[in-house]
């Protein structure tokens, strides 16, 4: 018997099982960049950047075009005579200097001049604190102050007695102290005076003091007019 085959098409099984993953390839080499030559070119070339590397170790030449020159253009006669009116006091520009010059001149000149105003300046307020401190100090050698030295108020002090007044300020290390009465411009009774006469004053512009010392204590208060402190 004769066997017949047909061609019915390929045959397609159900799908397998997921294949294990494969092992991990090694790492490729890290990309690199180093730069070449750098060449000047003339003014008129374009700036241009060539790989002669490779994509992954690139080496860069660089071709950078020359500045162009400049022009250095004298000044004449008429242009320095307009800059000249203008400048003032200004160093007076010459024929042949550059327009670079001339403004180095102005420039230095304008320095200068802002340099004198402000040492005038400071010469001015350096004055005028001077001035201030003079009349200050004329104010305060003339300025009177009242003060008592009360009978409670002596303290013993090795053999002696003292009695210390403190001020805002001394203006004069001598200064003029009377007795006094009550009020200033009284007269003193004749036991301040007997009292004040036994007296000796120390003063102490740094603590601004005026201690005063007695051989003993005085039976009364001593009223002192006392010019030259504030």
């Amino acid at each position: 018997m004769a066997t017949v085959k047909t061609l019915i098409g390929n045959i397609k099984g159900p799908a397998g099982p997921q294949g294990e993953q494969g092992t991990p390839g090694a790492a490729g080499a890290a990309a690199t960049i180093e730069v070449g030559s750098v060449t000047t070119v003339t003014p008129n070339q374009s700036a241009k950047v060539t790989n002669v590397g490779t994509p992954s170790a690139a080496v860069l030449n660089f071709e950078i075009p020359q500045g162009q020159t400049g022009n250095i253009q004298d000044i004449g006669a008429a242009t320095i005579n307009a800059i000249t009116a203008q400048s003032g006091s200004f160093p007076t520009p010459v024929v042949g200097d550059t327009i670079a010059m001339v403004v180095g001149k102005q420039a230095k000149a304008t320095n200068d001049a802002k340099s004198g105003i402000q040492s005038a300046t400071d010469a001015a307020s350096a004055a005028d604190t001077k001035a201030t401190a003079a009349q200050t100090l004329a104010n305060g050698l003339n300025n009177v102050v009242m003060k008592t030295l009360t009978v409670a108020g002596w303290q013993l002090t090795g053999s002696v007695y003292t009695q210390t007044i403190r001020f805002n300020e001394i203006y004069s290390m001598k200064p003029i102290i009377t007795a006094c009465g009550s009020t200033l411009g009284t007269l003193a009774t004749d036991k301040q005076y007997a009292a004040l006469g036994g007296l000796k004053v120390v003063g102490d512009t740094e603590a601004k003091t005026f201690t005063f010392t007695a051989s003993s204590v005085p039976s009364v208060a001593i009223n002192l007019s006392i010019q030259g402190v504030a």
